[in-house]
């Protein structure tokens, strides 16, 4: 007795196809799948050897979507490349950034009389003062117009790189600084180095 490789039917004797899948078959013996490996029930019917389908159907939705999420990956890496390299280009440009000089005193007095116009002035521009640092830590300091008005001041916060700089500097020295303005409850210099001691 002989069944179907590819889907277990039974075959007659000689068949050289297989009536329900339409298998091509030969009479050799390596081509038939021997009763050993069918499970029969009582009055000879046979149940058909599983294929796996949906086992199968699994695996290549899983192979399929592993290559797409490799894809987003490779496709993210190369993206984020990319914009690394624009970003070094952006970085260079905004080394060329205009900077403002402008006069701490001015500047303070303009913050006094109307801070909503100051802010829409110089709100996220890069400004260049000279004052006397005051109240100096590790990473921020108050620059004011004088050491006799040291209440006349702005705090600035400085880059991370600029903390040597800040370590070295004593209250009341005179000093010029470049960083952003931020307007706003309090007016903050921020990302500020310190150009010149």
């Amino acid at each position: 007795m002989a069944f179907c490789e590819q889907c277990g039917t039974r075959l007659d004797e000689g068949a050289r196809f297989c009536v329900n899948c339409g298998t091509r078959t030969t009479n050799n013996e390596s081509t038939f799948v021997r009763t050993q490996n069918i499970v029969q029930k009582s009055d000879n019917q046979t149940i058909k050897p599983s294929t796996n389908k949906s086992s199968n159907k699994r695996t290549i939705l899983a192979v399929i979507g592993g290559l797409v999420i490799l894809f987003v990956v490779l496709y993210s890496v190369g993206f984020g490349a990319g914009n690394t390299q624009q970003n070094k280009g952006t970085t260079a440009a905004q080394t060329q950034v205009n900077i403002t000089d402008i006069n701490l005193n001015t500047l303070l007095n303009e913050i006094e009389n109307n801070q909503a116009r100051a802010d829409q002035l110089y709100n996220n521009k890069t400004l260049r003062l000279t004052g006397v640092a005051t109240n100096i830590s590790d990473d921020s300091l108050w620059l004011a117009v004088s050491s006799a008005e040291y209440w006349k001041s702005i705090l600035v916060n400085f880059n991370p790189t600029e903390k040597s700089k800040i370590l070295n500097l004593n209250q009341g020295q005179r000093i010029t600084i470049r960083g952003v303005y931020d307007g706003g409850l309090i007016a903050v210099i921020r990302r500020a180095v310190i150009e010149t001691n």
